[in-house]
């Protein structure tokens, strides 16, 4: 053999051994095009049966499939739906809650509830058959429940949910010194009394609730306690039911809408209550009831424009418009600051330290509460004062008071404006010995109350 012929036997043999190399991508280049013309309906005019395997799902599994060569059923049309289309959800960011349809005025009146008649004489003997929860826990001393609450949606300013969680700490420490009951609820009850308007139904609950309660405290949750040792004078309101800020000329003389102040009060849990709150409530639905009161209010009070009601404005229209009725059972009370506007305050805190008056019963030594009317700790935009002149105020507030509660510990804060705090007493060898009539009262308020009651 001549080399070149072993040189063209070398490449047959290379292209025999190269021929299944190139077969094997063929068939899977043809392959998809196979499957594509098995499952054309038509190829080259020649109709290609369907084919598709049905399972008799009523028969066990081990039928045989049946193979058809009819093409498959089309659906029968959908008849059109007489029924109406199903309602969009609302989602409510603020109150997780889809509102109620806007009461009319042509609908019957708001109501917080099934009316409740004889309530005085089953709480009383509700009182007798459950005699360890008294109505008064020391002769002239009622067992009090404070109740607050804030929104139950996030702050929109970040530093808002830390401001409430501050007065809520101060709330817990004034009932703490004193021996009352807190409720603070995040709650709305009643989504057709919003707003302001939410506390009243949130107030017929909590008496409802705690029968042993002699009188409920409404604080707003912009309300800050700045006389930890003070108490009202209980022996003072023994014949009436509710007590607000306020003072009888303002009130029924000049018919002034801020003639009181609905973000701190006392109110009795008995029947008169809950006929005030049923009254009061009727103003307060949302919608076409809440702006038609708004005009009733606007012509029989001296300084209300024809807007919608508020809270506070609709409680003096019913003072005014029904004295007989509400007038007898109510206090106004301008002896102390029940309700203390913070813009005349939260400048004098030092002031008031340097030259603090006498202690006295039934006197305060300083503003027993500071309310901060205007300013929006969880931030918004219809806040009336700017938000930093607000949060500077109640930095100092809660200092303030803060101050009086670290005291029993030994220290305090080195300025109202900073969180930061130094010792200012000594411990001694008989911690426990405290002479200070404050200390005593902060250290042992229940057994310094029963002993100077």
């Amino acid at each position: 053999m001549t080399e070149q012929q072993g040189f063209a036997a070398d490449r047959r043999v290379r292209q025999h051994r190269l021929l299944p190399l190139l077969v094997i991508p063929v068939l899977f280049l043809a392959a998809p095009c196979a499957l594509f013309l098995i499952r054309s309906s038509d190829v080259g005019g020649v109709a290609i049966p369907r084919i598709r395997i049905e399972f008799d799902r009523g028969a066990s599994s081990s039928s045989a499939p049946t193979v058809t060569n009819e093409p498959p059923p089309s659906p029968p049309p959908t008849p059109p739906s007489t029924a109406p289309p199903p309602p969009a959800v609302e989602v409510n960011s603020d109150e997780d809650q889809r509102h109620p349809p806007l009461r009319q005025l042509t609908d019957q009146p708001y109501s917080l509830g099934p009316a409740i008649t004889g309530y005085d004489e089953r709480r009383a003997q509700w009182l007798r058959d459950n005699r360890r929860f008294p109505a008064f826990v020391a002769p002239g001393r009622p067992r009090v429940l404070v109740v607050t609450g804030s929104s139950p949606r996030r702050c929109s300013d970040p530093a808002g949910d830390h401001l409430l969680l501050r007065a809520f700490k101060n709330k817990v420490d004034y009932c703490r010194v004193h021996g009352f009951d807190i409720f603070y609820s995040t709650a709305v009850l009643d989504p057709e009394m919003s707003g302001f308007w939410s506390k009243l139904p949130l107030l017929r609950t909590a008496m409802l609730a705690h029968p042993e309660t002699e009188f409920l405290w409404w604080v707003d949750s912009d309300v800050i306690f700045t006389d930890m040792l003070f108490e009202p004078p209980w022996d003072r309101y023994s014949a009436h039911n509710i007590v607000l800020p306020g003072t009888e000329e303002q009130v029924y003389v000049v018919k002034s809408w801020m003639a009181i102040n609905a973000g701190s009060f006392l109110i009795r849990n008995c029947q008169w209550s809950l006929d005030l709150l049923d009254a009061w409530a009727r103003m307060g639905p949302r919608g076409p009831v809440r702006h038609k009161y708004g005009e009733l209010i606007a012509q029989a009070l001296s300084d209300r424009q024809p807007y919608e009601a508020c809270d506070q404005s609709a409680l003096v229209y019913l003072l005014v418009t029904d004295r007989a009725r509400w007038g007898d059972k109510t206090f106004l009370e301008s002896s102390y600051c029940l309700n203390g506007f913070w813009a005349d305050i939260v400048d004098r805190y030092e002031e008031m330290r340097r030259s603090p008056t006498v202690p006295e019963p039934g006197r305060q030594q300083w503003p027993l509460v500071t309310h901060f009317v205007g300013c929006k700790p969880c931030g918004g935009d219809d806040a009336t004062y700017d938000g930093a002149r607000c949060r500077r105020g109640m930095d100092r507030a809660l200092n303030f008071g803060d101050d009086q509660i670290l005291k029993l510990y030994g220290f305090e804060h080195q300025s109202l404006n900073t969180t930061a705090v130094w010792r200012v007493r000594n411990d001694t060898g008989g911690p426990l010995d405290a002479d200070d009539v404050e200390l005593g009262r902060l250290l042992h308020p229940t057994a310094f109350r029963a002993t100077n009651s």
